[in-house]
């Protein structure tokens, strides 16, 4: 009987070194791919940003195209 309650204290003792070596690189993939998700995401917020700050600029230029003052302002002064 007290040969097994040794066994089992090893063999928990294994089983907790096993799963800390094992458990820490896990977290720290972890950690990594959820930053590299948020950079991501940041990433893409900002070329959406840019993206409709060029389509707003053409509206408005598309808009203007009749207007005396965007001649002057696309051709200059003739």
């Amino acid at each position: 009987m007290k040969q097994q309650r040794g066994q089992a204290i090893i063999l928990v003792l294994i089983l907790l070194a096993v799963g800390s070596l094992v458990i820490v690189p896990v977290l720290d993939y972890t950690t990594t791919a959820l930053r590299a998700q948020r950079i991501s995401e940041d990433t893409m917020a900002e070329q959406c940003v840019v993206d409709s700050s060029l389509e707003d600029a053409l509206l408005k230029l598309l808009e203007n195209l009749n207007d005396p003052a965007a001649d002057y302002w696309l051709y200059g002064a003739n």
